[in-house]
């Protein structure tokens, strides 16, 4: 029978294991991983960040008319208001491939941040049947302050990276990736 010698810092013991109890202790911590990295992701995916969101762009706004619009406004209104932003000129049929939300699903809050007056669409001249769209000066503030709010979560996500080595971040990457896909 082979024996392993087994140390562990985070519970401070040492032991040797035959191969069966090896592998009995790869299956635990296997299985304890798996369950706090099933229980982050759980997390991860119950968080509703909208008021954090939210608060951000109310604390970071000088005008009650905007703080009132970024009341009405979801993360999914603001993720379209900017791509109309980014892309401006654009089909909705051309800003629904830069989002994860369905054709319908984009049409509807265009529709909404048109009613806002945060975009406008409008038709070219020699082109009646597609309409396009770009954001208003209104609609451009928001998402200035949408994109500084990113910015700064971005930073902070970089900072936090730093305690990880490259092999590691991909290896996130990779697993975050594959769970996506």
């Amino acid at each position: 029978t082979s024996l392993s010698f087994l140390y562990s810092k985070e519970y401070n013991y040492c032991c040797t294991l035959d191969n069966k109890s090896q592998y009995i202790f790869q299956g635990i911590y296997f299985m304890n991983n798996f369950k706090k990295i099933s229980h982050e992701l759980r997390r991860y995916r119950n968080y509703d960040n909208t008021e954090k969101v939210r608060n951000y762009l109310l604390e970071h706004t000088v005008s009650d008319g905007l703080a009132e619009l970024l009341n009405s406004l979801s993360i999914s209104d603001l993720d379209v208001l900017s791509t109309v932003i980014r892309h401006h000129d654009s089909r909705i049929s051309e800003i629904v491939k830069h989002l994860s939300f369905t054709q319908g699903a984009v049409s509807k809050i265009v529709n909404k941040l048109f009613r806002l007056q945060l975009i406008e669409k409008y038709h070219l001249a020699d082109n009646k049947k597609d309409t396009y769209l770009k954001g208003t000066e209104t609609g451009e503030k928001i998402h200035l302050l949408h994109a500084e709010y990113h910015r700064e979560m971005d930073q902070r996500l970089l900072n936090f990276s730093k305690g990880f080595s490259a092999n590691e971040l991909s290896l996130i990457g990779n697993f975050l990736a594959s769970i996506n896909d």
